[in-house]
């Protein structure tokens, strides 16, 4: 992905409540996240407060990289619920957002979506990140599955979310 193709949308990204499943992953087993999804969906009828994609709800990819030397990746495949009150035992409810963020829509090719998303992840935090006025807000950089997404095909858009501030000085 050419670094001149990124341009994000700088705009709030509000509280956003969501339950999932965490999973820690070693950067030679990311192709693994695709199994987490298939068991989030397989339990997806146990979200009682889940919100459609009909009525504006998404899905949501929230990793963190741990401290070095690791560097592993802690990834948290959750669906947008209306509250936290019911979370599944096994499953994690967290609170995403509640700040500023760069959103770079991101539109699938056919084929294997990882490589894309990182393919793009690495253009923003290569190019995009040291050339713009921002730094990282957290810890964690999100990817919004919405309706414009086709889990059939694994094609349509999505969005990257990086939770930023202004750069100081």
């Amino acid at each position: 992905m050419p670094a001149g193709t990124l341009t994000p949308e700088i705009r709030d990204f509000p509280v956003t409540p969501v339950v999932g499943l965490e999973q820690q992953f070693q950067r030679e087993t990311l192709g693994d996240i695709a199994g987490l999804w298939t068991r989030l969906r397989d339990r997806a009828d146990e979200i009682e407060s889940a919100i459609p994609y009909a009525d504006g709800g998404a899905s949501f990819g929230i990793f963190s990289v741990t401290a070095p030397p690791a560097g592993d990746i802690i990834y948290l495949a959750a669906t947008q619920v209306r509250d936290l009150s019911a979370v599944p035992d096994g499953m994690v409810g967290r609170e995403i957002g509640g700040g500023q963020a760069a959103v770079f829509t991101i539109r699938l090719e056919p084929g294997p979506i990882g490589p894309q998303v990182g393919a793009a992840y690495d253009a923003i935090w290569r190019h995009w990140l040291p050339a713009s006025d921002y730094v990282p807000a957290a810890q964690h950089d999100i990817e919004r599955y919405d309706r414009r997404f086709d889990p059939a095909t694994m094609t349509g858009e999505l969005e990257l979310i990086m939770p930023v501030k202004r750069r100081e000085g």
